[in-house]
């Protein structure tokens, strides 16, 4: 190979080889700087939630580890946004309480203060009637005892 022939292909490759390794370089150090900031990220993560954390002995001899997050930490930590989730909950107690006190008004019973709800069977003939509790629930019956 003439030397004139070298001298062409090491200013066609020379440059190329440069500009692809420099860019792989580049990509090199950027995906090491994620990693880094990730790792840090994950170290200060773990440092919080072990503040965070207390160990219970149970009455068997186990342990268990508990979290105790404030909304704002369970939001930062891992996204959760805690305050919306208690405001559905909320919204659906709210919810089921009209509900209910619209089947009480159906019934011609709301505000009745020791209104006991409707028997699901009639009791027998001779049976007396059960009273109701001052919350107001009427127990139910004992099962009849096995001989």
């Amino acid at each position: 190979m003439s030397r004139k022939g070298l001298i062409i292909r090491v200013l066609i490759f020379g440059p190329l080889f440069a500009y692809f390794g420099y860019g792989a370089v580049q990509k090199w150090r950027a995906g090491q700087a994620d990693e880094r900031g990730e790792a840090e990220a994950r170290a200060a993560r773990e440092a919080e939630l072990g503040a965070a954390t207390k160990t219970v002995k149970l009455g068997d001899g186990r342990t268990i580890d508990i979290v105790e997050l404030t909304p704002e930490q369970a939001e930062r930590l891992h996204g959760i946004k805690v305050s919306e989730g208690l405001e559905k909950a909320k919204e659906g107690d709210a919810t089921k309480d009209a509900e209910a006190l619209d089947d009480a008004k159906a019934l011609g019973r709301a505000g009745e203060p020791g209104a006991a709800p409707t028997p699901a069977a009639p009791a027998p003939a001779g049976a007396p009637a059960p009273a109701a509790t001052p919350s107001g629930v009427t127990p139910s019956p004992a099962p009849p005892a096995a001989n």
